[in-house]
């Protein structure tokens, strides 16, 4: 069987090293696979050249229209069986594409919450393609993600197959102190760290706020957007500007490397689909402090004996987040049996299940 794994936007995003994990996995399971992208927004993160339907951010509608001709016509040469899309214009746009080319398995797989990710004009399209068919399956990446799309009304709702994201994940054989001096981050501090963009979902301010109540505690993050100036303001102001460690870029290569620097991994986010940092840092085994939203639960917290693998706080309590961090930092005892937890919890995040589940919608 031959498959498009189809990708709205090429950039170092989740949903994006998901998609190249299902390809390489699938592949390995027997079926033909491509990846493919409908616009570029970031240089290159994936170790061979993507294949691109437009090799630069959308400025226009007619960059839509050139697009969405450009998939037709590639899709027409290369006739495959099946396409698997993710994110909103892959769903909306490119499986009506696939359907006008007919293509017959044309699966729709959500990566986060509706009302976050859809307009309400892309949430109608949703709505519609969801009833008339254009979907032939839908899949969601969390409970919660799937629970946000109950609009489609029960007989559709009941069909959507929950397949989380799964990691490939193989820690640094590297000292801390090497992936440390590796990133040019102090080798003698305790550090925090974040993987996300600097964006208003992942509520970065959060962990400058608690800074300064953490002593001489280092917040390194992963990531960039359009909020970075005000966070390093909003740290300038509050004194914690040389305990900020922002890095834009990694590649997936040099992950394991943060992820073995830091000492607690912090993730503030309002919301998520579901997070492949969150799951990275449970193959990492390290220590974890979550916000208490639904989709941080669905990784966190395993369904079937009740595994807390990470410690879960309310983004409204600042203080019991400063209480949280300071006594793991303080406990080793607790840092062991969190980082023993976390790597516990990192079986159930595997790319095989994830490939089976997608497998599954393509008979």
């Amino acid at each position: 069987m031959k498959v498009i794994i189809l990708c709205a936007n090429y950039e170092p995003g989740g949903a994006q090293r998901a998609a190249i994990r299902l390809l390489n996995e699938m592949n390995v399971k027997g079926l033909v696979c491509q990846c493919w992208f409908m616009h570029k927004k970031s240089t290159d993160f994936t170790e061979s050249p993507p294949i691109m339907m437009h090799n630069s951010k959308i400025a226009s509608p007619l960059d839509v229209v050139r697009i969405c001709t450009r998939l037709y016509r590639k899709f027409r040469v290369e006739k495959p069986d099946a396409v698997i899309s993710f994110l909103p214009y892959a769903n909306i746009l490119g499986l009506f594409v696939a359907m006008a080319c007919g293509i017959k398995i044309r699966v729709s797989s959500h990566r986060n919450l509706s009302d976050k990710e859809l307009s309400l004009p892309l949430k109608t399209l949703d709505y519609l393609w969801a009833i008339l068919g254009i979907y032939t399956a839908i899949t969601a990446v969390s409970k919660s993600t799937k629970n946000s799309f109950n609009y489609y009304g029960k007989r559709i709702f009941d069909k959507i197959r929950v397949i989380n994201n799964g990691i490939s994940f193989y820690p640094s054989a590297l000292s801390k102190s090497e992936c440390r001096k590796i990133l040019q981050i102090p080798d003698a501090a305790f550090i925090i760290g974040n993987i996300g963009r600097i964006v208003q979902q992942k509520n970065h301010k959060l962990l400058i706020d608690i800074l300064p109540k953490l002593g001489d505690t280092l917040l390194v993050i992963v990531g960039k957007g359009e909020l970075r100036g005000q966070l390093e303001n909003t740290a300038k102001e509050l004194g914690v500007l040389n305990q900020v460690f922002i890095i834009e870029e990694l590649s997936t290569e040099s992950i394991p490397h943060f992820l073995k620097a830091i000492d607690v991994f912090v993730m503030p986010s309002h919301f998520e689909g579901m997070s492949n940092a969150l799951a990275e840092a449970l193959y990492a085994g390290l220590p974890i402090v979550s916000s208490d939203v639904e989709s941080q639960r669905d990784v966190l917290i395993r369904e079937i004996d009740g595994l807390r693998s990470g410690v879960l706080v309310s983004n409204k309590e600042p203080k019991k987040w400063i209480d949280e961090i300071l006594a793991i930092r303080d406990n080793d005892t607790l840092r062991k049996e969190l980082s023993e937890r976390a790597l516990n919890r990192s079986k159930d995040f595997t790319v095989g299940h994830m490939a089976d589940g997608f497998i599954a919608t393509l008979t």
